[in-house]
């Protein structure tokens, strides 16, 4: 059917519903003049309507959308000023609007249509304003204002929004999936804020969520939103005179009566309860997020109303399923929708309201819970189904998980070799055969225990709660299986250890190590991969030093039983490197031989040699050897891009190594031009509202913060904690490393009350760890420091060195280093000279070998000394000492104005009275 006889119908249509119920007949014979087709078109349209006040009713609607409300543009409504028609929706007309007060905003402005006005309709439009007015979340318009028209009709003001309907945007911007996926996460979060404070949209649609330029997604018009709760004193203004709605939760028992007044809604996005006239609640909106998400994934819609009459389309949602998004997406599209993604938009599109989703959270939670590829709740899930995506979500979430899969995946070819007594060649193949067997079907049975059709309730635990209730129980269900029982606490060992679970891992591995040392002895494989993992264990989250010496003895003994050219030989010289003092020797060394040994292995450079180059890159770096450094990260880069392209994640981390190199080389504009190409990089890979984006945002600022770019400094970091607070919580340690370095540039910008007062924010507690907390405490008092004093702060400054020296587990030298340097200056600037030489040539002893000169934290370290030394009068010590460190400390980005001024000033006195 065309555009224009479809218009000639609903206008037929329209002006019928102005004839009397018995004329109506002979009316429209007279208007179709003997075309039957178009007849039966317009009486079939008619019959879509279930009574006839609701057929008028809606009818006033139609004809006041077509008639319009006579333009208000030019004309003035309070403190604005009407500048052009941008929009109609179903209750009336959105104006472009310019505050013209005292402040400048454009605004968008809603007025009610002149041909609904009738108490029902002022009411509504009045509880929409007092619906906005409780809203109060980033990607929900919120309303700024409201009136009356010299008319009588009311009207809100509301943030003018400059953007797309999602779909559009999504489309015109080319999105992949995941970014889409991304968008729809955000609507569920606005969604299930207005739940929380029960409050319906009930007319969830592309055109009502808007995105801008800058991805950011605004959830508009509340027009035909409903309270779930109503005042007991005063009646539902949507409700009958003889129904009450009750007050409901998705998913609860039926309502026993219905809202039978005026339906207001977008037939296509409307859910079968909507449009049968029946109870709504928060599954409403959970259906037309299905009809959104469906429409994301297929650029189609799952109910098209095309060629429909109302009686047609409504027939179809209420009693017809969709296909499936797969069979209605581009074919490109179709083998990655289908399975998780076509099961969760079917389940949200459930024709019974009890078998969609609980919130829009719980939808939300389900979509990332596919984007990390965990089983999702709408698939039962096979076993291999919840295998497959665990071990596949665990390989990209942490090294040690990949060392978990691939020491599974290759457990067949490894097995031969994990005892002498079962090396024998006519053992090895069933040997293979039966140990594979074996571990896989422990898995198996581990992931069948959360099959809730067997334990109810168990199909949602968390990796962490499976491995608290079942790991004791698969170790003793292995008794009299040596080989596989200590294989199993060797994987379940790296696992716990991923999940920070390290008291655990360490028994586990622990236990894995005795049992394979009994089976096979010190010079097997297997035993000197156990002994490895418990040093690199010990070394990241307990006692350095003994992991340390672990690993050193792992080294030794792989030399020793599997030879100069075993594989693994690298991979300890690595690990030993690693654990060594950044600008140790040591290190360097031991990386050169890893990375001659790689390049024997591997004739074509591959991964390993790319991993060990960005190594070494670290520790020339840290030795202060930059150019040699940028060489090796480059080499590094050019090697991932190669293999893994420019947009893997190996390859952005060593594009930040670069950035924080060419920093150091006081390289400024480079740094910032890559780290800008860092910043939009990560948001074409994962998203305008993403981890990733946040992180690099953040490294944006203290490159901007180094080149003492402050003001830009200071919008990038303000940029990436707001990305931060929407994703994480306060407690989160991205999110408390943001807060930390904008508070940095705040202060920096002598803004100290404002810098605390970002940080206290963080409350007394806030670190995620102890070195977190005991980072924002030293941070805290040295604000205190700057705009209380040094007398003030000397005391508390005191106090907290006793109780960082009592921490446990230890605090590392770099968080005891920040609060030494504050407790000198603060003996500086009391006069107390002796003492604060004394803290620095403490600080300099703590940073020999790890920081070695020309490095801003050695410079740090002796321009504290040059400046006791200066104010003890012994002024020929103090100038030779200036001179050698006062520029690199001056010339470091992140060194704080105040003191480099201090400096200065003292540099020059010494300098003077030296002569």
């Amino acid at each position: 059917m065309d555009t224009d006889r479809w218009k000639h119908i609903q206008s037929l249509f329209l002006d019928l519903l102005e004839v009397e119920e018995g004329q109506r007949d002979e009316w429209l014979r007279d208007a179709c003049a003997g075309d039957r087709d178009l007849e039966r078109a317009v009486l079939k349209m008619s019959r879509g309507h279930r009574d006839d006040s609701q057929l008028r009713i809606e009818g006033r609607l139609l004809k006041a959308q077509r008639a319009g409300d006579g333009d208000l543009a030019g004309q003035r409504l309070g403190a604005y000023l009407v500048q052009r028609e941008i929009g109609r929706g179903g209750m009336g007309t959105v104006y472009l609007a310019e505050r013209v007060d005292a402040y400048q905003q454009r605004v968008a402005i809603k007025v009610l249509s002149p041909g609904l006005r009738n108490p029902e309709l002022d009411e509504r439009f009045r509880r929409e304003r007092q619906i906005l007015a409780g809203l109060t979340h980033p990607h929900i318009a919120n309303i700024l204002d409201g009136g009356v028209t010299t008319d009588g009709r009311p009207f809100l003001v509301l943030p003018y929004v400059d953007g797309l309907p999602i779909t559009q945007y999504a489309e015109d911007r080319g999105l992949d999936l995941r970014q889409r996926l991304g968008l729809f996460q955000t609507v569920c979060d606005a969604v299930h804020h207005a739940h929380g404070r029960l409050i319906v949209h009930r007319d969830l649609k592309p055109s009502n969520i808007l995105v801008s330029d800058g991805g950011d997604v605004k959830l508009l018009d509340f027009g035909i939103a409903k309270l779930l709760t109503a005042p007991v004193s005063e009646p539902d203004p949507t409700a009958s005179a003889d129904v009450r709605e009750p007050v409901r939760s998705a998913g609860s028992a039926g309502a026993t009566g219905a809202t039978q007044g005026l339906r207001l809604l977008t037939p296509e996005h409307a859910a079968p309860e909507q449009v049968q006239g029946q109870a709504v609640t928060t599954a409403t909106d959970v259906w037309a997020l299905g009809v959104l998400l469906y429409q994301l994934l297929t650029g189609a819609k799952p109910f098209p109303a095309a060629d429909k009459t109302r009686e047609e389309l409504e027939e179809a949602i209420c009693r017809r399923d969709p296909i499936p998004p797969s069979a209605a997406a581009p074919a490109a599209w179709a083998k990655r929708l289908r399975g998780d993604l076509d099961a969760v938009a079917l389940r949200a599109l459930a024709k019974d309201p009890d078998r969609r989703y609980q919130s829009a959270e719980q939808l939300a939670d389900e979509v990332r819970r596919h984007l990390v590829s965990e089983p999702v709740r709408a698939r039962s899930g096979t076993p291999a189904y919840r295998t497959a995506l665990f071990l596949r979500r665990h390989a990209w979430q942490t090294a040690a998980v990949g060392v978990f899969i691939m020491s599974l995946l290759a457990f067949a070819a490894q097995s031969t070799l994990q005892s002498k007594a079962l090396q024998r060649e006519r053992d090895a193949a069933r040997l293979d055969r039966d140990t594979a067997e074996q571990v896989t079907q422990v898995l198996v049975d581990l992931f069948e225990t959360t099959n809730p059709i067997h334990r109810p309730g168990s199909g949602a635990m968390t990796v962490e709660e499976l491995l608290d209730e079942h790991s004791d129980r698969v170790i003793a269900g292995l008794d009299g299986e040596g080989v596989v029982q200590a294989k199993m606490r060797h994987i379940l060992g790296t696992v716990h250890r991923a999940h920070s679970r390290f008291d655990r891992s360490r028994e586990l591995l622990q236990g894995a190590l005795e049992q394979q040392v009994e089976l096979a002895g010190w010079d097997d494989r297997a035993t000197l991969e156990i002994l490895h993992d418990l040093g690199s264990l010990e070394v990241t989250s307990g006692d350095r030093d003994v992991g340390l010496d672990t690993l050193r003895r792992a080294l030794d003994l792989r030399r020793k039983a599997l030879g100069e050219d075993d594989p693994s030989i690298p991979v300890s010289l690595e690990a030993v490197a690693n654990a060594l003092p950044p600008a140790s020797p040591e290190r360097s060394q031991l990386l050169d031989e890893a990375l001659e040994k790689r390049r024997h292995l591997e004739p074509e450079p591959g991964l390993g040699t790319a991993d060990v180059l960005n190594n070494l890159g670290l520790a020339r770096l840290a030795e202060g050897r930059l150019k040699e450094a940028l060489a090796l990260f480059e080499q590094s880069g050019e090697l991932v891009e190669k293999l893994l392209g420019e947009d893997h994640p190996f390859a952005v981390v060593i594009m930040a190594n670069i950035s924080v190199t060419l920093t150091n080389l006081n390289r400024f504009e480079e740094a910032q031009e890559l780290d800008r190409d860092l910043v939009e990089r990560s948001r074409a890979i994962y998203g305008p509202e993403s981890a990733a984006v946040a992180k690099a945002l953040n490294n944006l600022g203290t490159t901007l913060a180094a080149g003492r770019r402050w003001p830009e400094a200071e919008e990038a970091l303000g940029q990436s904690l707001a990305l931060h607070r929407q994703l994480f919580d306060l407690g989160h340690v991205e999110t408390q490393n943001t807060f930390r370095n904008l508070a940095y540039v705040i202060e920096f910008q002598g803004r100290f009350d404002e810098a605390r007062a970002l940080l206290e924010e963080l409350g007394p507690d806030g670190g995620a760890t102890p070195r977190d907390a005991a980072l924002i405490e030293i941070q805290i008092e040295g604000l205190r420091l700057r705009s209380e004093g040094a007398r003030v702060a000397l005391p508390r400054l005191q106090s907290l060195a006793a109780r960082l020296e009592a921490t446990e587990p230890p605090l590392d030298t770099i968080v005891l280093a920040i609060h030494e340097s504050l407790l000198g200056l603060a003996y500086l600037e009391t006069g107390q000279f002796e003492d604060a030489e004394a803290t620095y040539r403490g600080l300099s002893t703590s940073f020999e070998g790890h920081y070695p000169p020309p490095h801003p934290l050695w410079a740090k370290a002796e321009c504290g000394i040059a400046a006791a030394l200066a104010g003890r009068g012994l002024n020929d010590d103090a100038h030779r000492r200036f001179e050698a460190c006062i520029e690199p400390f001056a010339g470091w980005g992140w060194a704080n104005p105040q003191t480099v001024e201090l400096y200065r000033r003292l540099a020059e006195s010494a300098a003077t009275a030296a002569r």
